[in-house]
């Protein structure tokens, strides 16, 4: 039987969690609803005291038990609903939840990460997350052991995951058995480290030496083979070259006569799914701008505060709800502050829904120093704004360095494989603009042609948000966007939002935004268009249909 599992003779919720933090649990109080009661991700790096749980059992009306998955409780969960795949799962401890579906639990493994809809209604449970505990229930059912054996290693390969090598073991050395494999790896590493040339002087010595710690060491002709096999397919991967000497392939050049243009832009318009075409998720923007093709950029600019950010998420939220794979290079905030921002405006949009909209919004400075959690309406708030923003669809880029657009190409590159439809770059300024010897225009210049071949090459559909460089008051134009006028040149089209912040602005204008429209290779023409942002529902209203002029 599984450490984790319980004594059935005890009744007591309270009894029950404070066993599991006994056994090295990391606890938090949960509702039926399944939503933490209180802002519990502390409880990601310390577990909760013994005084601690039972003081939350005291103040909280009936909780039930929330585990904190990850390396505090040395625990990673695959969460299979009800009518998932189980096929190949290993025996390990495995619980049935209150939907009927199943947590199977195993052992930490550090290398993956949270991982949502890994497979169809299949999710994983690891650092930063939770899962309801057995002999708790949620609204629809009881949670209980139904397979209580020891926690097996995680299944990576059922899952595509690749299994992180554990390096400080191979340099240790390696028992018999495993040292032809361990030498294969340590070989290939080492490899990536050198020129070519290199390899034999200075690669060579070193898995010598590194053989003296198998046990017992290989023979040297047979380490010999394994290097020199190695050496080959590294070599016919380009390994040990610098990017100048690696062969180039000739690149595919193809002549076509304007008839097979004609013909070939036919068809493809006959073949047009009006399904594949995505909405910007705004009637009146489709009107303007058709929709976003594969392969299309748009670009959205405004100053600082002027909505295009909200602008672009919004896109993107609706996007996914029509169950398109999105994903969003945040590249102005730290990731987490993307979150934080989102629960608060979709909280105050619920606090305002059921107090009226002339409720006020919580204080941002107690809410962002965690001095409402023990108020229960706002727990209840959070809770809805939590299960309103869970979207399956979106996904966030983490990148701990400064965006390069070789590592925006590898990003994009892969996910249109996955399937991945809609990017989003906020913003264009937070890219390696001072690289090379270039000027800030000529780099950005190359950045943007870059970026278009790689559309064409992927079929990527893009948003990228630009700022402008400063206006004071007056309304943007094309020649308004930072650094480069390459920017518009390369787009498909071109978004201007502008709020009139001069101090003859008659009324309240602080949610009034124009959209302009360039031209800008778009055959429905240049257009303006008024709409009014709506703090209740965090999203744009039209005010005025289109019309032109500036």
């Amino acid at each position: 039987m599984s450490s984790l599992t319980n004594n059935k003779e005890e009744n007591s919720l309270l009894q029950q969690a404070l066993l599991y933090a006994e056994k090295g649990i990391s606890i938090i109080p949960v509702g039926r609803d399944k939503k933490p009661l209180l802002a519990w991700k502390e409880f990601t790096e310390r577990k909760a005291t013994q005084e601690e749980i039972k003081e939350w059992w005291s103040f909280y009306d009936n909780p039930q038990i929330g585990i904190v998955t990850g390396r505090v409780s040395g625990i990673t969960v695959v969460d299979i609903e009800a009518g998932g795949d189980t096929t190949g799962m290993p025996i390990t401890l495995i619980a049935k939840t209150g939907g009927g579906g199943w947590h199977y639990y195993f052992k930490y493994t550090p290398d993956i990460g949270n991982k949502a809809r890994i497979r169809p209604l299949t999710d994983i449970r690891n650092d930063n997350g939770f899962v309801v505990a057995p002999n708790s229930s949620n609204l629809k059912g009881n949670y209980e052991w139904i397979v209580e054996e020891p926690l097996n290693d995680f299944p990576h390969h059922l899952f595509g995951i690749e299994k992180k090598q554990d390096w400080q073991q191979i340099t240790e050395g390696a028992e018999q058995g495993s040292r032809n494999e361990s030498a294969a790896k340590m070989t290939g590493k080492l490899l990536k480290t050198f020129r070519r040339e290199e390899w034999n002087t200075a690669a060579w010595p070193m898995v010598v030496a590194w053989n003296q710690n198998n046990k017992p060491p290989l023979d040297e002709k047979e380490l010999r083979a394994t290097f020199e096999s190695i050496c080959r397919k590294a070599a016919q991967s380009g390994d040990g070259l610098m990017p100048e000497e690696r062969e180039k392939p000739d690149p595919q050049i193809e002549y076509v006569s304007f008839t097979d243009l004609i013909g070939r832009a036919t068809d493809e318009l006959l073949s047009v799914d009006p399904a594949q075409v995505i909405s910007f998720g705004y009637d009146w923007l489709d009107k303007r701008l058709t929709g976003i093709f594969p392969g299309e950029l748009v670009i959205v600019g405004s100053e600082s505060g002027g909505g295009k950010t909200t602008l672009c998420n919004n896109i993107i939220y609706k996007t996914s709800a029509l169950g398109h794979k999105c994903l969003i290079f945040g590249l102005e905030d730290r990731l987490n502050d993307y979150g934080i921002k989102a629960l608060y405006y979709e909280l105050n949009k619920h606090k305002r829904l059921y107090e009226g909209i002339t409720a006020p919004n919580y204080d941002w400075n107690l809410y962002r120093t965690n001095r409402l959690h023990t108020d229960p309406v706002f727990m209840n708030y959070m809770g809805m704004a939590y299960d309103s923003l869970k979207k399956d669809n979106v996904y966030f880029v983490k990148v701990d360095e400064i965006m390069t657009i070789e590592l925006l190409e590898k990003i994009i590159e892969e996910k249109t494989q996955e399937g991945f439809q809609l990017f989003l770059i906020d913003h264009l300024h937070y890219f390696d603009l001072q690289k090379g010897q270039n000027s800030k225009a000529d780099y950005i210049e190359e950045v943007m042609i870059k970026i278009r071949t790689l559309q064409r090459r992927t079929g990527a559909r893009i948003i990228m948000v630009v700022h402008y460089r400063k206006l004071n008051g007056l309304r943007p134009t094309l020649d308004s966007f930072k650094d480069s006028i390459s920017i518009i040149q390369n787009a498909n089209y071109v978004i201007n939002l502008w709020r009139d912040r001069s101090e003859n602005a008659e009324g309240d204008s602080r949610f009034k935004t124009y959209f302009y429209i360039p031209k800008a290779r778009n055959p429905n023409g240049e257009g303006v268009c008024e709409v009014v942002f709506n703090p209740n529902t965090n999203d744009y209203e039209m005010e005025n249909k289109w019309g032109y002029g500036t």
